[in-house]
């Protein structure tokens, strides 16, 4: 929603409608001194906000004097046409391999608990994710813990929704190398890095501290391909069951870094501060016990990932 385009009263109206979205029948609304300084506007054009969503028909309110009002009855599909917002919209990375698969199916399933229409979909690059949440293109992306612990540090509108500690983000990095022989970074390496990939990022930057190596930026998905091209002599990448099999790579374990490599397995969702009444709406329905049984259950029923 571009705020910019409504007047005051709009502005609070949406954002009364995304505040009672997170809220159940039986709950009590905020008072109207509580709501004035929320929204940094006056007693009249909050309760003629109130008013114009009771008129709607997308809530009833109970009020009961000194204890406040009560919230009736709600109609969320009608209340979320006055949200400003799309459809709920949410973004991981391309789901290529079973972990990204099982994490995708768990989400899908689990979205199907809001109230209105919603879906993910799928954005290679954690620094492009987020870039699209900042632009309100989004209303929360998923990345690894250690990346958003990176992100949230970096960007002061950027806010974690929550780890997932229980659910499989994708395989720990292990370092790629051309020749078998070599086991770690040497000084005039040429290593290529995704600069739109965090993690691999930020753990190539680690290892290569303090060395004189080139950094060759390259798509994350040419790996394979630039160093069988001889293009660089190693990079930081995915220890995926395939590399296993092709006896012509040699991987290799992450030596410990000041970036910690442990938490790029585990996933984390965020979203952007700016875009009022979003948490609490995510919390609602999301959970992180919730996401980590559906993608045990997806992991369970490989074969039949529905996403």
């Amino acid at each position: 929603m571009n705020r910019k385009l409504l007047n005051k009263h709009g502005t609070v109206t949406a954002d009364l409608a995304r505040s009672i979205m997170a809220l159940d029948a039986g709950d009590r609304l905020p008072t109207i001194i509580e709501m004035t300084e929320a929204f940094s506007v006056s007693r009249g054009v909050v309760q003629n906000a109130i008013g114009f969503l009771e008129e709607e028909g997308c809530i009833v309110l109970s009020r009961c004097g000194k204890l406040g009002t009560v919230l009736e009855k709600v109609d969320y599909k009608k209340l979320y046409d006055f949200t400003g917002w799309n459809p709920v919209v949410g973004a991981m990375p391309v789901p290529f391999n079973d972990s990204f698969r099982s994490l995708a199916a768990a989400l899908h399933t689990e979205c199907r608990r809001f109230p209105v229409e919603s879906s993910v979909i799928y954005a290679s690059g954690a620094v492009i994710r987020q870039s699209m949440l900042k632009k309100d293109f989004l209303d929360y992306i998923v990345t690894s813990v250690a990346a958003a612990r990176h992100i949230v540090n970096a960007d002061p509108d950027v806010e974690l929704l929550f780890e997932l500690p229980d659910c499989w983000y994708e395989e720990p990095y292990c370092l790629l190398f051309i020749d078998s022989a070599e086991t770690e970074i040497r000084d005039g390496m040429r290593v290529g890095v995704d600069p739109d990939t965090i993690d691999q990022m930020e753990l190539t930057k680690a290892l290569c501290r303090g060395k004189n190596v080139e950094l060759v930026p390259m798509p994350f998905e040419s790996t394979i391909e630039m160093i069988h091209d001889r293009s660089i002599d190693c990079s930081v990448i995915r220890r995926e069951k395939w590399l296993h099999e092709n006896l012509a790579l040699s991987p290799r374990p992450i030596p410990p870094t000041d970036y910690p490599a442990a938490d790029t397995t585990i996933p984390a969702i965020l979203v952007n501060k700016n875009n009022y009444g979003i948490r609490p709406f995510l919390q609602k329905p999301l959970s992180p016990a919730g996401i980590a049984e559906a993608q045990s259950h997806a992991r369970d029923i490989q074969s039949r990932y529905s996403f």
